[in-house]
């Protein structure tokens, strides 16, 4: 009699491994599930950061081009504004704002939008003894990306001096060069 009940003893001994088994490979399955979740959200955030840091580069690096042929007075260049100007202005301020001080700046659509102001700080008389140098104009150039699916956006700044010179002929001559460059956010 004991060798007719042994099988059944070893049936549920199987069965109880096997649902073991299932159970640990069940929660390997779903911490698997979990990581693939959480790695996919990273590279997300990474991406959209990436996207919005290109498009606020890429105008930035427009806005560059752009300032050896500009001078102070030029109708795109705005006052100097405070630092919390530019940093407190919402993304829709950014994108949607009519002001001709905001120069839209084409990207392409995957990486997402770009603008940028450029401001213009003021001026330094030249103190030295060289007459052929008159001053320095500084100007500050914001750049505003934001990613194609709208969760992030960046502000970039830079500096600039534009030194003006008298030449030999008598005529004012400019040198743009580069002071420094910052992340609001």
């Amino acid at each position: 009699m004991d060798a007719a009940k042994q099988p059944v003893k070893l049936q549920g001994n199987v069965l109880i491994t096997v649902l073991i088994v299932m159970l640990i490979g069940s929660l390997l399955a779903l911490q698997s599930l979990s990581s693939s979740i959480m790695s996919y959200r990273s590279n997300l955030s990474t991406t959209v950061t990436a996207n919005a840091v290109s498009a606020a580069e890429l105008a930035l690096q427009a806005a560059t081009q752009r300032l050896p042929f500009m001078i102070e007075t030029d109708t795109s260049i705005i006052p100097q504004q405070p630092l919390s100007y530019f940093f407190e202005k919402t993304n829709e301020w950014w994108v949607q704002a009519s002001a001709p001080e905001i120069i839209r700046h084409d990207v392409p659509e995957e990486v997402g939008e770009a603008r940028y102001i450029i401001d213009y700080l003021g001026f330094i008389p030249n103190a030295s003894n060289n007459p052929l140098i008159l001053g320095d104009h500084f100007l500050r150039i914001t750049a505003f990306g934001l990613n194609q699916s709208d969760h992030g956006s960046i502000l970039l700044q830079s500096t600039w001096r534009q030194r003006v010179f008298v030449t030999a002929d008598q005529s004012q001559q400019r040198e743009t060069t580069f002071l420094s460059w910052r992340q609001l956010r």
